[in-house]
């Protein structure tokens, strides 16, 4: 969507809004939301998805949303939804520049959430901020307590 004119953008945004607010939505097993631009469609974006019912995720995409991650409300909010996951098997943040306390947060609900410890397979989250001993903590439980965890990557 960064190449896309701003109306278009922004019926995109409501379109995906939509299809997420929606209550009976069938089970959804894939999401690919990368890069899609400004913190207003990802506040938008994030807090359809977070408010969602959804729970059968495999596979999910966020990376390379910078200015989704700003602030902390959204970080917690996104924590829980990946509580909820019953099957999350691979999921995406790269490019996002987490700041140490966000990716802690993400990763300690990956770690601390039954579902997701033991479903995840793929954790790519390069281009994050890895400065805080707390983040490099849960990440080497994850490594060492998920079952199936097959691929991590950490690259800067």
């Amino acid at each position: 969507m960064n190449r896309t004119s701003e109306p278009i953008r922004e019926a995109l945004v409501q379109m995906c809004v939509q299809i997420l607010s929606n209550k009976s939505m069938p089970n959804l097993t894939s999401l690919w939301l990368s890069r899609l631009g400004s913190s207003e469609e990802g506040d938008q974006l994030l807090l359809a998805l977070c408010s969602s019912n959804i729970t059968s995720l495999k596979y999910l995409n966020l990376g390379d949303n910078k200015s989704w991650w700003a602030s902390a409300e959204r970080t917690a909010m996104f924590a829980q939804f990946i509580k909820k996951q019953e099957q999350l098997e691979d999921l995406h943040l790269k490019k996002n520049n987490l700041s140490a306390a966000n990716l802690a947060e993400i990763l300690a609900a990956v770690r601390h959430s039954d579902n997701a410890l033991k479903s995840i397979r793929k954790l790519h989250l390069d281009e994050c901020n890895w400065e805080s001993e707390s983040s490099c903590e849960l990440i080497a439980s994850i490594i060492a307590e998920a079952p199936k965890l097959e691929l991590v990557r950490m690259f800067n």
